[in-house]
């Protein structure tokens, strides 16, 4: 009796699946990024043509962004082409092919692409968080440093990337590249972890105020949260520097994804902006008001919870929250964003 074959592919086998899946969920991802573009653009001039300069601004570092993630994706993928059917029959394979040419110079216009889009987006969440604290310089000093240090590791890796012979995803790049990606992960990480910490100590500021939750429950929601501090993209950060660094096949599959996320976070930022949604100035303040609790001690020793009147006044005043007649749209009107 024949024994079964077991289907075990090598590790090259592993790898150029990675990178066809990869290209495969960064090109969707790209479709997304170009449709909450369009969309923002859509809401910010024709919704409302009075809109602040500052918001306008936003639009245009998002096609900035999709500008940039543009070249990225092309350059991905006609390298795929010329590795996976036009020179399929170089020397080694298509894996020799990536190994050969991983230097050339369109190639490396890619990867040069992606590390600008990441010092952009980096910027963008940093501004964010630091609008959010209040414009407090302290909050956002540590994280600065490791945003210098992050664009100094992607210039070294995109040398080192444009030498004749190098590849990516072997030799001495990977060292480079592994010392890059720790860095922004670990500054996408700081800046989740306080614009997380910000949004929840606000959720918990007026939870108890039922007036207040419903003006304000868009920015301290779910989604606030998960949009705002760019979690998805921390968390894919995370599993790219750990496969990359243990040089897995999988890698490159994350590798995609992230470095696609990396222009899709922002524009979902930006989106959020464009339809009211987002933190700005106005609501940074008045929340931090909210965060200025009172406690009183009732007749039976236990506390009561109680928030000044002036500040919800004071809410109603700067926000106001119109029902469009086509697509049930909700805008916000504020100051600065």
């Amino acid at each position: 009796m024949s024994q079964p074959i077991i289907d075990d592919p090598s590790p090259d086998v592993v790898m150029e699946r990675s990178l066809y899946w990869g290209q495969f969920f960064a090109t969707a991802l790209y479709g997304i990024d170009v449709f909450m573009f369009l969309h923002s653009a859509q809401l910010s001039w024709s919704s409302d043509p009075k809109s602040p300069r500052k918001q306008r601004a936003y639009i245009l570092f998002g096609a900035l962004l999709l500008t940039l993630l543009t070249i990225s994706v092309f350059t991905s993928s006609v390298f795929l082409e010329f590795m996976w059917i036009d020179d399929r029959d170089a020397p080694g394979g298509p894996l020799g092919f990536l190994a050969l040419n991983s230097a050339v110079w369109w190639q490396t216009l890619g990867t040069a692409s992606t590390q600008v889009t990441n010092f952009l987006g980096d910027g963008l969440l940093m501004y964010r968080c630091y609008m959010m604290w209040n414009s407090r310089l302290a909050v956002v000093a540590f994280p600065f440093i490791i945003y210098l240090g992050t664009i100094a590791m992607a210039m070294v890796m995109l040398v080192q990337s444009a030498l004749p012979g190098s590849d990516f995803f072997r030799g001495q790049t990977v060292n480079y590249g592994v010392l890059w990606g720790t860095l922004s992960v670990a500054l996408n990480v700081t800046l989740t972890a306080l614009i997380t910490f910000r949004i929840l100590r606000a959720r918990q500021a007026i939870k108890r105020h039922q007036d207040s939750a419903k003006s304000l429950g868009i920015y301290v929601g779910i989604a606030a949260i998960l949009i705002e501090s760019s979690l998805p993209f921390s968390v894919l950060g995370i599993i790219f520097v750990v496969t990359y660094g243990k040089n897995l096949p999988t890698a490159p599959a994350f590798l995609f994804i992230w470095t696609t996320f990396i222009a899709l976070s922002p524009q979902f930022i930006i989106f959020r902006v464009a339809t009211g949604r987002a933190w700005n100035r106005d609501v940074a303040s008045n929340l931090s008001a909210h965060s200025d609790m009172v406690f009183k001690h009732t007749t039976q020793n236990s506390e009561s919870f109680q928030l000044s009147t002036a500040v919800v006044s004071q809410m109603e005043s700067r926000e106001h929250i119109e029902r469009g007649d086509k697509g049930g749209l909700v805008e916000f009107k504020g100051d600065g964003v």
